[in-house]
Order: structure tokens, then C-alpha cells, then sequence
């Protein structure tokens, strides 16, 4: 959504292609393609990315918006071919940042600071380690295959990592033949949790770039952001700069970090190469990261042209506050005024957008029953 109302507004035609219809594709910036599912059917569904690519008079910048569709597009690059301008580097350089053990490897040659972390081949390699100090996790929560793209969310019920006791975590990964790794998990709350927003072109200058918090959190743990606000950088764009050039990276990425309070230091724990949630976010206030990534992958020059910057510093996700509250919200937790905080903070991104991008999105009903659970 953020993406086609960045690009939307700034006249650049946009696409939403998917088996069904979310959000996006409501939006008044977007015409909607329906494609095969992407999970089941994978190399049919770059197949026909390709067929509608080559209608265009010029190959359309792509922007996969998770990150199985980037996975896809790597595999089947061959298939795809040059009917299309990927919005990063590609073919071969996804699985080095979406592979945490290939991303971590470079961050480290790199001199930038991680969390401690190991491979667990069997459950009495992390026997000795005290629960809820340690998460663990796959490598790459996607794995392809003829038969389609497997998730780890689908294969072991949680969609990034697992707290907890470490050893039934690595008993629940074996069992669903997921490589394991183990990180230590940094203390600290939600404060702590820093992200460096940046798209960087080809010849790795910084085009644009903003700091981002995340304050609340969906499905907890380890989800997406749900109140998430502009910050000032404590020191994380320099870092992740260093880390995608290291990586040979252009285009559009957020690096997620976390402060560790007992000294200070910024460790690596995410970087995530396509659109996320909260982009708008930076978008209403002056930061154009998918523009500048579009004109780095076309090699053209379009300027945003939105006519009033909201300047409001705060992201609150619809989608995710509907999901929080019938789902996760418990008032002992996580207090009495936390659905009063969230709710006025719907309403306020929903108006932000409305004045910011002109789309009327969230006057549809339509587009309502899509926000909501299992829309």
C-alpha cells in the first residue's frame, strides 16, 4: 500500500498483482492483475509476471512486497528474464540478506556488532541455556521448491522466531527440517528497537534515509510493527549503510537494530530488502525511498509531487490493531489505555493518508473488510 501511494502520487503508474485482492489494490493509485498464487504455483506465477511485463513499452520496475517474492524472482530469474527491472540488484544477491547466516557472516567481516550466535544441529546443543534469554529461528523462513514456497509460519505456527525454552524451539524447527539458529536475545523493550530506513544507488550514495521506533508490536512476539515512530538516529544509519555496501546493495532496505542496554552497543538484528509496513510513514514526512528506488531501477528522474506533507511522526497500523485487540490484547499486560492509544492512532494514519495521498481507500467498505482479521 505504501509503495503504490508513493509511486501513485508521484504519477507513476502502478500494478498490484496477487491471487486475491488486499488492501493495496483498493487503493485509487493501483490496478489490480490477477496472477496464480504465488505459494502454490510459483513458477506460473512468474510466468505470467513476465507476460504482463512485456506489454509494457519499457520493462516495469518490480517491487516484491514479501519476502518469498523476492526468493521467487531469484529462482526464476531465467523465466523472467529482462522483462522486468528488479528494484535491487538481481539475480544472486537476495539470499545473502534474506539467509540471516549469509547476512551476519558479512555484517561481522564487516565490524558491525551482533547479538551472540549459533548453529543447533541436534536439542542438547542448547540444553544448558536458560529459557527466555535465547530466540530461535531459521536461517530464511521461506524454502522453495518445485511443489511451491513453504513458510515457516505455515510449517511450525509463529512467524519469525521462537522464545521460550531453547530446546523444545530446535526440537519444533528439526522436526519441521528447518535449519536452527540461536541468538542470544538482547534485553530491553520496545524502545530499544531501532530501525535505518535507506534506499542507496548504484554507486552505494545515500539517496535518503530516516530512523524509525517501533513501540508496540504484532503478534507478539517477534511481529510486525504496530505503533511505530520517527526518531532521531542514535547512530544506526552509518552501519547499515556500511552493511549494504558491504553487500553489494542498492535500492530500498530497513535494517533493523537493537540497543543492547548493558553497553551501548547497536547489534544487527534484520535487514529486509523490500516495502514494508509503516514506509508511508517516511513518505508523508519528505522521505521518498521507493521513489528514489524506482528511478534508480529505471534510470529515470520523477520527482514526488505531493502537494502537503502531513508531518505527523506517527505510524499506527490498521490491520494490525484490529488483529492486536481480538487477539493478543490483555489488559493486565499490557495496560487499560493501550486500545484508546491504538485506536486514536488508526484514526489519525487513516486521516494523515487521506490528506496526504488524496486516496480515499479507507471510504470503501470493501476496502475495510480487507483490513480486517483474516481479510
Amino acid at each position: 500500500m505504501a509503495t503504490v501511494r508513493e509511486l501513485g502520487s508521484a504519477g507513476v503508474p502502478a500494478r498490484v498483482l496477487s491471487h486475491a485482492p488486499g488492501p493495496a489494490a483498493a487503493s485509487r493509485y493501483a490496478e489490480f492483475v490477477r496472477v496464480p498464487n504465488l505459494y502454490t504455483d510459483t513458477r506460473v506465477w512468474a510466468e505470467r509476471l513476465a507476460e504482463v511485463a512485456v506489454r509494457e513499452s519499457e520493462p516495469p520496475v518490480v517491487f516484491p512486497t514479501e519476502d518469498a517474492a523476492c526468493l521467487a524472482l531469484e529462482r526464476y530469474h531465467s523465466v523472467v528474464g529482462d522483462a522486468v527491472c528488479a528494484s535491487y540488484p538481481a539475480p544472486g544477491l537476495i539470499e545473502r540478506i534474506l539467509d540471516k547466516r549469509r547476512l551476519y557472516t558479512v555484517a561481522g567481516q564487516a565490524g558491525i556488532d551482533l547479538p551472540t550466535v549459533f548453529d543447533a544441529k541436534t536439542p542438547a546443543d542448547v540444553a544448558d541455556l536458560e529459557a527466555g534469554k535465547w530466540v530461535v529461528k531459521p536461517p530464511c523462513r521461506y524454502r522453495l521448491s518445485d511443489d511451491g514456497i513453504r513458510s515457516f509460519r505455515r510449517d511450525v505456527g509463529v512467524t519469525k522466531a521462537m522464545g521460550g525454552d531453547p530446546k523444545v524451539a530446535v526440537e519444533a524447527l528439526l522436526a519441521a527440517r528447518y535449519p536452527v539458529m540461536v541468538l542470544e536475545q538482547i534485553p530491553g523493550g520496545f524502545d530499544q528497537l531501532v530501525t535505518a530506513a535507506v534506499t542507496l544507488g548504484r554507486d552505494g550514495e545515500v539517496l535518503d534515509a530516516f530512523v524509525a521506533r517501533k513501540r508496540c508490536e504484532y503478534p507478539e512476539p517477534f511481529g510486525d510493527g504496530l505503533i511505530v515512530e520517527l526518531a532521531e538516529d542514535p547512530g544506526v544509519i552509518d552501519p547499515a549503510v556500511e552493511l549494504l555496501r558491504a553487500l553489494g546493495y542498492w535500492g530500498m532496505c530497513d535494517v533493523e537494530f537493537k540497543i543492547d542496554p548493558r553497553d551501548g552497543r547497536m547489534c544487527l538484528l534484520d535487514a529486509n530488502p523490500r516495502p514494508w509496513l509503516w514506509l508511508g510513514l517516511g513518505t508523508r514526512n519528505g522521505h521518498h525511498l521507493a521513489l528514489a528506488a524506482y528511478n534508480v531501477a529505471s534510470g529515470c528522474a520523477v520527482e514526488p509531487r505531493l502537494a502537503k506533507r502531513a508531518r505527523r511522526f506517527r505510524w499506527v497500523s490498521p490491520r494490525g490493531t484490529f488483529g492486536f485487540l481480538a487477539r493478543c490484547y490483555r489488559p493486565a499486560v499490557h495496560g487499560w489505555g493501550l486500545p484508546a492509544t491504538l485506536l486514536a492512532g488508526v484514526a489519525e494514519t487513516v486521516v494523515d493518508n487521506l490528506v496526504t495521498f488524496r486516496d480515499p481507500l479507507y471510504l470503501s467498505p470493501a476496502s475495510w473488510s480487507r483490513l480486517l482479521p483474516g481479510g
